[in-house]
């Protein structure tokens, strides 16, 4: 899924998780490894190259990218931390309503139970 910036929730995530530090410092991370994980493809990188929100770094031990500036380690950061915040919300809304829905059924249950041995003692009398 593509947000409105043109670029996908997992590059998103690519960003936020490997090229920064839970403190919000810029990291390097090697292209070639980002291609065999999975985590970017080349496509993706470029558009991030090319749209000005990482660079580009050809070392001895081989190409790497980070972020072009320390403002947005903390943009990403921030936006990190957000989305972690709505999923954890999400979660405990969700654990929420599987509370209500058990305390539904079993409240059921009970009133059923009820039921049937009104039902019985109003036969045996």
């Amino acid at each position: 899924m593509m947000s409105s910036d043109g670029l996908s929730k997992t590059v998103r995530d690519f960003v936020e998780k490997y090229l920064i530090t839970s403190n919000g410092v810029r990291l390097s991370y090697p292209v070639r490894s980002a291609e065999s994980e999975k985590l970017a493809t080349l496509e993706q990188i470029n558009t991030l190259i090319s749209k000005r929100l990482i660079r580009h770094e050809s070392l001895e031990e081989g190409d790497s990218i980070e972020l072009v500036h320390d403002r947005l380690a903390q943009i990403a950061l921030q936006h990190g931390q957000a989305s972690q915040q709505l999923k954890k919300t999400q979660r405990q809304k969700q654990q929420q309503l599987r509370r209500r829905w058990v305390i539904s059924v079993v409240v059921i249950v009970i009133v059923l139970i009820g039921f049937v041995v009104f039902m019985f003692n109003l036969r045996r009398v």
